[in-house]
């Protein structure tokens, strides 16, 4: 009578034989060390990428055509020698404050929507620095004496006038801080004074930034009046 062995022990020894005639193969898909690490001598290196550089602009005659309408221009910087600011020249050299930068702007805004006041213009370099230029009203209150509880007239280094002379200086402040206060409203033509207290300008700009209407209103960027006719 013939020994039958059970259908599970079978199966068994058929799956270890097939198993141990595949694991002493080796394997045919593991990549040789050359195709791994590729040869340093054979590698394509490529360039990097250069970053966008801004063009830069020279000092000089600059125009805005702001998105209200208001066709602006003007100098960076405006020489000191410039007729139109002979009054405010005399005026800080008389109260002892320091040489600053001026900026004339000429507006006209009879196609422009909103009143214009310059509220500020920004000039930067190569180097990143930062040249601020505000209207001129704001530094002429600050130059000018102060008249105190005490009845005096105090100029801002402390020094002390008598009345009759801080009451004069103090008068002229007065009537140029009125006189260059003033922007430029929807159709009408007019001309804004801004000064910078940096007197070292560069010849070069990266941007011109310029905030026609307000300080809440994004920058706009002005650009070389000679520019707008280049092909």
């Amino acid at each position: 009578m013939k020994k039958l062995f059970p259908l599970a022990v079978l199966a068994s020894l058929a799956l270890s034989g097939c198993g141990s005639t595949a694991s002493d193969a080796p394997s045919s898909t593991e990549p040789s060390a050359d195709a791994q690490m590729p040869s340093g001598e054979n590698q394509e290196v490529l360039p990097a990428e250069d970053l966008d550089t801004p063009e830069l602009m020279e000092a000089g005659a600059f125009k805005l055509l702001a998105m209200s309408g208001a066709d602006i221009s003007f100098d960076l910087p405006t020489p000191t020698t410039d007729k139109r600011l002979s009054e405010i020249e005399a005026y800080r050299k008389d109260t002892g404050a320091d040489p600053v930068t001026y900026l004339i702007a000429e507006v006209d805004n009879r196609k422009g929507t909103e009143f214009v006041n310059m509220y500020e213009v920004s000039a930067y370099d190569e180097e990143g620095n930062k040249y601020e230029f505000s209207t001129v009203s704001e530094h002429i209150s600050e130059w000018g004496p102060t008249y105190t509880a005490d009845y005096e007239y105090v100029m801002p280094d402390g020094s002390e006038l008598s009345e009759t002379e801080g009451q004069a200086l103090n008068n002229r402040g007065v009537d140029l801080h009125n006189k260059f206060l003033d922007g430029v409203d929807p159709a009408e033509r007019g001309t804004i004074v801004m000064l910078s207290e940096d007197v070292d300008l560069p010849s070069e700009f990266t941007r011109v930034a310029v905030h026609p209407s307000g300080g809440m209103n994004e920058a706009e960027e002005a650009f070389p009046a000679s520019w707008e006719n280049a092909d």
